[in-house]
């Protein structure tokens, strides 16, 4: 998410930033995200993307 948000110089979903790991801890969700929210953060991001598949294609 990073990635693309800085390659289409546009933020990335305040969802993401909220909820993705801190700084020195593994990649991904944080821990103590449900099964649940991590699914429903998946299809928030996904959605993201997927509004800007024009510009990454």
């Amino acid at each position: 998410m990073d990635y693309w948000a800085a390659t289409l110089k546009t933020p990335a979903p305040l969802i993401a930033q909220v909820h993705r790991s801190k700084t020195g801890e593994p990649a991904g969700f944080r821990s103590t995200t449900t099964r649940d929210g991590a699914a429903a953060l998946t299809k928030q991001l996904s959605l993201w993307l997927l509004a800007r598949h024009d510009l990454i294609a």
